[in-house]
């Protein structure tokens, strides 16, 4: 389950400081020890400019962690600080997972389409593009064309806009 932090309108202005102290968390943060196998907690960590771009970056989590998934995390340990425990709360009956998967059908839906190399950046392109409408060029993923009949993308072409206040018609 990704973790994110994000204090918004922070105290820190972008620059020198915050990348040091966003640095510095993240150190920290590598440390975490889960108790119950006695190995680090976090299976990956990143500064969200190293996931992503755009200018709307700021609006988003500053970092993001994804926890090792090989033992329970019932509590952690910090050479610093010690055990770190809170009272337990029901189990979610869900998962999150960096693997997916994508159920289409519909008119315009090729059913024999293949599909590869997919992110989830690439739903809001595609979703705008089913919906025939145009794509902010500052969106990031692609258009998944393959997953169209060929009558579908003859007839719709990928159109793209620069949306000078951001922000296409859904966002009103």
């Amino acid at each position: 389950m990704p973790i994110y932090f994000l204090i918004p309108n922070g105290v820190i202005e972008r620059g020198t400081e915050y990348d040091n102290l966003c640095q510095e968390i993240i150190d920290e943060l590598k440390l975490l020890v889960n108790p119950n196998n006695n190995e680090l907690a976090i299976q990956e960590i990143h500064h969200i400019s190293d996931v992503v771009n755009g200018e709307n970056i700021d609006e988003l989590p500053d970092i993001v962690f994804r926890w090792k998934e090989n033992a329970e995390i019932k509590e952690l340990f910090h050479p610093k600080i010690g055990l770190i425990s809170a009272p337990s709360r029901p189990r979610r009956k869900t998962q999150h997972r960096g693997n997916g998967f994508l159920i289409a059908a519909g008119k315009h839906i090729n059913p024999n389409a293949q599909l590869s190399e997919v992110s989830a950046l690439d739903f809001a392109p595609t979703l705008l593009y089913l919906l025939r409408e145009n794509i902010p060029k500052y969106m990031q993923g692609r258009v998944l064309e393959e997953l169209f009949d060929h009558q579908f993308k003859q007839n719709h072409k990928i159109e793209y806009e620069n949306f000078s206040d951001g922000c296409n018609r859904f966002c009103r």
